[in-house]
């Protein structure tokens, strides 16, 4: 079929987020043109990172009538990191004078190919001060997602440019059967500052971690589930003379279950541990959800946490048991509230002795909209034999 051109009124209002953790994209530019009224005006995640759209400007998509290849292309001002404000806003004052005066601009490309079962995307970034017109940062994202037969692989990396250093990158391979699922992985995290930062002046080091999960469906009423990862820093290249044996690896892990008693009532169960430098931790959470219908749901939930603390000195313990209920409107919509108490101590034998005990309440609406370009496929279809 022919190709054809689309010509959108949006803007995207690039944010320069703070989590910088290799993660997946979740929206492309494609999907926001062809939905811009479930986007407009609500943050979104693509590769590079957080975005919002606002109803002014133009948008530029080329793509064929089959969705094989895509390019799009943004621009808007920049915003506070992980904020939906603007990097002068009072909220933002903890950072006083490093602050830019004006607003950034920001600008980009996206492009992909997409076939039945290859899926890649690549996107260009830079942002610049329209003070001085010098780059705040400049970064480019490749991503891949490709199904072969069983098996789902998803890997993404990313380039600095203005520093000329390689960021994060991940891969996973998941393979998936009717009761099973089992993915395994690696990934590299190296944090991102943006050049006006005073965190810029310093040298993030990055790690390097192996990780591996599996979901068993046991029994038609027992789900299982585990997780593990080992992780190691890569040299700092410094001199730590006073403190010749530092930590540079850590490892983490957990699993649990879910029993479904019935239709209506359900328990879930966790247990994890972690060591690493400086810290470990040990937790356990527990929960019991009544869904009496598909609308409503409510749960009972309760946990523990020890924080032992190498580089502080005192240990940290919290206890919690809180109550959560939701309503859900189809299957975008959802309006939950939620009840916690929370009993906190950091065990320090003298007057320095803190804790953070609180009674939480919260409410609040949740919308999901877009589709993830890594979210795994259903298995295939199977007959049963009569």
């Amino acid at each position: 079929m022919g190709r054809r051109y689309v010509v959108s009124a949006l803007a995207l209002l690039l944010l320069a987020g703070a989590g910088q953790a290799a993660a997946p994209a979740d929206v492309s530019l494609c999907d926001i043109s062809r939905n811009p009224e479930r986007y407009v005006g609500r943050p979104v995640h693509t590769r590079a990172d957080l975005i919002d759209v606002s109803p002014h400007g133009w948008f530029l998509e080329d793509r064929d009538c089959d969705a094989i290849v895509e390019f799009g292309g943004y621009a808007g001002w920049g915003l506070g990191r992980a904020a939906v404000v603007p990097v002068y806003s009072p909220a933002l004052n903890p950072l006083d004078e490093w602050r830019p005066a004006d607003r950034q601009i920001v600008a980009g490309v996206e492009g992909g190919w997409h076939s039945s079962a290859i899926d890649t995307r690549a996107e260009y970034r830079r942002e610049i001060d329209p003070r001085d017109n010098n780059i705040v940062s400049e970064r480019t994202v490749i991503s891949l997602g490709a199904q072969l037969a069983s098996f789902h692989v998803a890997g993404s990396a990313d380039y600095n440019i203005a520093e000329g250093a390689v960021g994060s990158a991940d891969v996973t391979v998941t393979y998936t059967r009717p009761r099973l699922s089992v993915t395994g992985g690696a990934r590299r995290y190296r944090p991102y500052f943006s050049l006006w930062s005073l965190w810029s002046a310093f040298s993030p080091v990055p790690y390097n971690a192996v990780n591996a999960s599996a979901d068993v469906r046991a029994t038609d009423r027992l789900t299982l589930h585990a997780r593990g990862e080992a992780y190691r820093y890569e040299d700092a290249g410094v001199s730590t003379a006073l403190v010749p044996d530092l930590e540079d690896r850590g490892w983490r892990t957990s699993g649990g279950g879910t029993a479904t008693l019935n239709p209506r009532w359900s328990v879930d169960g966790n247990l994890g541990f972690e060591h690493g430098p400086g810290a470990s931790a040990r937790f356990a959470d527990a929960a019991v959800r009544w869904a009496p219908n598909a609308a409503y749901s409510f749960d009972v939930h309760g946990g523990a946490l020890d924080r032992p603390l190498e580089l502080r000195f005192y240990d940290a313990s919290s206890l919690w048991i809180g109550a959560r209920g939701e309503r859900q409107f189809g299957s975008e919509y959802r309006l939950w509230a939620d009840v916690t108490l929370v009993n906190d101590e950091r065990d320090r034998p003298d007057a320095s002795a803190s804790s953070l005990s609180q009674f939480r309440i919260r409410t609040g609406v949740s919308a999901s909209f877009g589709s993830g370009a890594d979210r795994l496929a259903l298995p295939p279809a199977r007959p049963t034999r009569r």
